[in-house]
């Protein structure tokens, strides 16, 4: 008998809470060194946290789950860093830019897939595998 799910539950897992956390901050910087030469410079930082608890059998059996208590996550930190020189040369005849971009980027990811207790765990999941529907 597949266990009931209670009013209000999202699955026979139980409650399974997902949040995310972002934010970034960039600044620019420009400098105009004479009339005919500007630098620019534009400094950036992203944060994210994506914490994802989940119904992972996708059925009322509770068979496949991720805890939402934060043990299954993707999270990125990225920095950037853009410096422009442009100008123009000859009497305005002739615009140029040179620059250079650079990118640091960690991610991250945890998992922390789980079996139920509907149908038996690990046996009942690879009966499933044999299933035609």
């Amino acid at each position: 008998v597949p266990p009931r799910l209670e009013p209000g539950s999202l699955s026979a897992a139980g409650e399974l809470q997902h949040f995310g956390e972002g934010w970034g901050v960039s600044g620019q910087i420009d400098w105009e060194i004479s009339d005919d030469l500007q630098l620019t410079s534009i400094t950036a930082y992203r944060y994210n946290n994506y914490v994802r608890g989940q119904d992972a059998d996708f059925n009322n059996l509770d068979i496949l789950f991720r805890d939402g208590s934060g043990g299954a996550y993707n999270k990125f930190k990225t920095f950037t860093q853009e410096l422009r020189l442009q100008g123009n040369a000859f009497d305005n005849r002739l615009d140029w830019l040179v620059g250079g971009y650079y990118a640091n980027e960690k991610l991250t990811l945890k998992d922390n897939l789980a079996y139920g207790n509907g149908g038996g765990g690990l046996e009942f999941a690879i009966k499933l595998d044999k299933w035609y529907f």
